[in-house]
């Protein structure tokens, strides 16, 4: 296909995508229904708009930018300020209420939305850096605008569009700063500044961008220490330590910030504070290690236009291939796989809860499926043009496979019910 082609298909997929993320941010509102679980996280939304309310009636200083969540069901300012979290997506949305001069839900969403119309292109840039070949780009870039993954996150007044955003942002600046032979000093100082805006986002990139850190510097210095896993290591110290300070400057008290993250994070993992003392375990321990892994591969289909059953494949054939054609592209998709499942094994209960976490994926999805695609196609036009029955009956099936879940999860799940017919049927 030639460039002018891919180009006009790249925009029409833009307007589809946009329109439908607009659409469904002025018609399906969190306390809908059609934002929960899968197609968004209407309980996060609920705590950032509370917040933005808050911040819009007291301004940011009285809460020491921390959000205040609850304000919008009983109008009470004294309501505490929530520490466990980053603060930085409550306070943009916040200043985005500022700047509206309302804190109506569909008008804060636009910000969301204009943020994930420059990840569109994001997207399709970092696969053409990785793999330098536009059709291929354009294949994986296509599979990940066009699936829920981006579409009904794409306007989350929370966390889930920026961190992906940053992490997307991340693994093109630290390929940069390995690959080009000048001004490196500017990608490392963009590798940091990212580290610092997503760990102040969310908790959750933190292991992934380490991964990529560590990964990156093995594969193009055969070292783990480098400025590349130092500098950026040190900016996640300073973005957490940005957080502390205002949970201090919240509680008056160094002591008091510390454990107050530190029941956090018992409560989280696997036991609960209760009076000072460790209670019982609230971890869901009735999952063992095979019980996450199948989660990992069940919801994906939920996600992405490819089913995780399927990936499987697609990821051998990327692995195989690179392997023997392409060695530090194999290195990098098996470092962007270890980023993908590192939250998994650092927060088990997190990732076997919470369904969203399976977009993790993303990165990983878009680049296997751009590289493979292109080498399955030929598989199967072989298969036909030599006459390869058992191997026809195995692609025709495969194939009515991936598509029966993309047209049921995707197509119809989220275009059509959780979409453009949302209350219609």
């Amino acid at each position: 296909m030639k460039e002018q082609q891919l180009k006009n298909i790249k925009w029409a997929i833009f307007i589809f995508c946009f329109v439908l993320m607009a659409w469904r941010a002025f018609t399906i509102s969190i306390d809908s229904g059609g934002r929960d679980n899968v197609y968004g996280d209407s309980y996060s939304d609920y705590n950032t708009l509370s917040a933005t309310r808050y911040f819009y009636d007291s301004g940011f200083v009285k809460s020491h930018l921390l959000p205040v969540h609850q304000y919008d069901y009983s109008g009470d300012t004294t309501i505490g300020a929530y520490t466990h979290y980053p603060a930085l997506p409550d306070i943009l949305a916040g200043v985005y209420a500022h700047i509206l001069h309302t804190t109506k839900e569909p008008l804060l969403r636009i910000f969301p939305i204009l943020l994930s119309m420059l990840w569109f292109f994001v997207i399709y840039r970092v696969l053409e850096t990785l793999l330098k070949d536009k059709q291929q780009a354009f294949i994986g870039g296509s599979i990940i605008v066009l699936s829920n993954y981006f579409i009904a996150w794409g306007d989350n007044l929370h966390k889930h569009a920026l961190e992906e955003f940053f992490k997307w942002l991340y693994l093109y600046c630290i390929y940069k700063y390995f690959t080009v032979s000048n001004k490196k000093n500017k990608w490392l100082v963009a590798m940091c500044v990212l580290f610092i805006l997503a760990i102040n986002t969310s908790f959750e990139p933190a292991t992934y961008l380490a991964v990529i850190s560590i990964g990156f510097s093995l594969i193009y210095k055969k070292k783990v220490f480098t400025a590349a896993t130092i500098l950026p290591g040190l900016a996640a110290i300073t973005g957490f330590g940005l957080h502390m300070l205002q949970n201090v400057a919240h509680y008056g008290s160094l002591d008091l910030a510390i454990k107050d993250m530190q029941d956090a994070f018992l409560h989280r993992t696997a036991t609960e504070v209760n009076e000072g003392h460790l209670a019982q375990p609230i971890t869901d321990t009735s999952f063992g290690i095979l019980d996450l892994a199948f989660e990992w591969f069940n919801r994906i289909e939920r996600f992405f236009l490819i089913p995780g059953w399927a990936f499987i494949l697609f990821l051998g054939i990327s692995l195989k291939h690179s392997f023997a054609n392409n060695r530090n592209l194999f290195y990098i998709i098996i470092t962007v796989f270890i980023a993908s499942l590192s939250w998994s094994f650092a927060m088990m209960n997190h990732a076997y809860v919470h369904l969203f976490t399976s977009r993790q994926w993303g990165i990983l999805i878009g680049l296997v499926c751009a590289y493979s695609f292109p080498i399955y196609f030929v598989w199967v036009k072989t298969a036909f043009k030599q006459k390869k029955y058992p191997a026809i009956v195995f692609h025709t099936l495969f194939i009515l496979y991936i598509a029966a879940m993309l047209v049921s999860q995707q197509v119809y799940a989220l275009y059509i019910k959780y979409g453009f017919f949302y209350n219609v049927i």
